[in-house]
Formats: structure tokens, sequence, C-alpha cells
């Protein structure tokens, strides 16, 4: 059975030059998060640690064509998400999906 899922809102990617919420705009109700990341990529953390680019935290590449999905994520589980760019200048798109 196909879970509906319904559009919140969406923002460009804010900087993360430093450890940062990445998903700290994300709106009460936000069950999933669609990240497109279009000129560097980022290291993320999921336990709102700090994330340090290379050394802790998940790596996830640049590919404009196709956006990381993140299913199930609830807007406190969003928040706790932290952020920098690994390789470069982090540009994307950030879609919130409840």
């Amino acid at each position: 059975m196909k879970i509906r899922r319904y559009f919140l809102s969406d923002e460009a990617m804010p900087a993360a030059t430093a450890s940062t919420s990445i998903f700290a705009n994300a709106p009460e109700g936000t069950k999933e998060i669609w990240l497109t990341l279009r000129t560097a990529g980022l290291t993320l953390t999921f336990d709102g640690g700090a994330a340090t680019a290379g050394a802790n935290g998940n790596d996830f590449a640049a590919d404009a064509s196709t956006p990381y999905v993140f299913e199930e994520m609830t807007q406190a589980q969003a928040l706790a998400v932290k952020a920098i760019q690994n390789g470069g200048t982090a540009t994307g798109w950030i879609v919130y999906w409840g």
C-alpha cells in the first residue's frame, strides 16, 4: 500500500560552513524530507551532535538530479539533524512532505 504524502513547504538549503541545523525550518506535521545537493557534498549527523566534515557523521555526495529521501522523519527528528559542507560550498533544495 502506497503512503500518500502532501506538500508542506520547500526552501533553499541553508549555508553549512559550520555545523548547523539543516532542517531548522521543518514544519509541524513533517513526515518525509527530500534533500537535493547541487554543488558539493554534506556530512550529516542525526543525533543532534555536531557534524565534522569527513570525521563524524554520514557523507552525502552532490547529485543535482536525484534527491536524498528521508522517510518517516518527524519534525522533532529533523530538528536534530546537523550538517556541514564537505568538499566545497554546498547548495541545494529541501522539500518537506506531510
